[in-house]
């Protein structure tokens, strides 16, 4: 795990491209991996967890394919604020928060190509995601670093569609990257890699996903989000074992960020009634041995 920490004044609703500095980076990095940018967002700001979603989810799949990987979060820390200053949700930031930045764009010619070397990465994948409604458009752009003064661009892809379209779009993202970088994707279709046939579950986890992320990452978050996005994505799925991972380890999040037990049961206890009874086996006695972690 490698960090730079060059914190600013800034709030999540401010692109910190606008501000000068690259406040927090942080993410798994290695010799050879493909490193994946936290994403340039745009649209909707409720679309910035389906953004960071749609980052680990191509992370964990491209490592399925046989393609080590890599993945850069920003974050953004408060260190000051002016007077009366309030998040979406009203309720007042505090000095010390941390939050998942945006970022308008990362230069092709620069900080993108930059990052991948200096983190020591072959590969570069740049993703810029906009949520529009009942559309989004993803862009990716993937770079090559061996070798060369100048990394060069290998290729990129662009989709403006319905979101019911994007499980498809990452499928063919996923197996154009993986050929790309000298591996195979061992999925027929998006079904298969994603586990389901649903896109609507595939939207909900990508969502469910970004928000665990913000959690893992000691992030500000606003928890009823947190359960709506896992109530969702559960009640849309109750079998998808997509959705079963990133309930636990979204809970498990929350138990090492100090939840007290009576509310993680009581998540818990809402989520079995979706999914059944016996789902996640052994996890309450697990969410306690987190909360013990220090």
């Amino acid at each position: 795990m490698t960090s730079w920490r060059l914190v600013t004044a800034v709030d999540r609703g401010a692109a910190i491209a606008h501000t000068g500095f690259v406040s927090e980076l942080a993410g798994s990095v290695g010799a050879g991996k493909l490193l994946v940018l936290h994403p340039a967002f745009g649209g909707d700001p409720e679309g910035l967890e389906a953004a960071i979603g749609i980052q680990r989810s191509l992370a964990r799949l491209l490592e399925r394919c046989g393609r080590p990987t890599a993945f850069a979060l920003m974050r953004v820390r408060v260190e000051a604020l002016d007077p009366g200053v309030e998040t979406e949700h009203g309720a007042p930031l505090s000095v010390g928060d941390l939050m998942l930045g945006t970022v308008d764009a990362w230069p092709d010619d620069a900080v993108a190509p930059l990052l991948g070397a200096q983190l020591g990465c072959r590969f570069g994948l740049v993703l810029e995601f906009h949520a529009l409604g009942p559309q989004f458009r993803l862009d990716a752009r993937l770079f090559d670093n061996a070798g060369e003064d100048t990394p060069h661009a290998l290729a990129q892809w662009s989709r403006e569609d319905d979101n019911l379209r994007l499980p498809t779009f990452l499928f063919e993202l996923v197996a154009e990257v993986a050929a790309r970088t000298g591996v195979a994707c061992p999925w027929p279709g998006p079904s298969e890699m994603f586990g389901t046939d649903d896109a609507i579950a595939v939207l909900y986890s990508l969502q469910a996903l970004g928000y665990c992320t913000e959690l893992e990452e000691q992030c500000r978050v606003h928890l009823p989000h947190v359960l709506h996005s896992l109530t969702s994505l559960v009640e849309a799925a109750p079998a998808f074992a997509v959705a079963h991972g990133v309930v636990e380890s979204t809970l498990l999040a929350l138990a090492r960020r100090g939840a007290n037990d009576l509310e993680l049961a009581r998540w818990l206890k809402e989520l079995r009634a979706l999914a059944g009874a016996d789902a996640w086996p052994g996890l309450h006695e697990r969410l306690t041995a987190a909360r013990a972690q220090p």
